[in-house]
C-alpha cells in the first residue's frame, strides 16, 4: 500500500475514534445531567409538597 494512502487511512481512523470518544463523553455527560435534573426536580416537588402540607399553599 502506498504511504500516502496508509497515512490518510490512519488519519481517518484516528478522527473516527476521536469523534466516537467525544460523542460517548457527551452522552455520558448528558445522562448524568439528566439524573441531576431529575433529582433536583424531585427534591423541589417534595419540598413544595412539604411546604404546602405544613404552611398552606405558598
Amino acid at each position: 500500500m502506498p504511504t500516502g494512502i496508509a497515512s490518510s487511512v490512519d488519519r481517518l481512523l484516528t478522527s473516527m475514534i476521536m469523534s466516537l470518544s467525544n460523542s460517548l463523553t457527551i452522552d455520558t455527560m448528558k445522562s448524568s445531567l439528566n439524573v441531576q435534573l431529575t433529582t433536583d426536580s424531585k427534591y423541589l416537588a417534595d419540598s413544595h409538597q412539604y411546604n404546602t402540607k405544613y404552611h398552606g399553599d405558598l
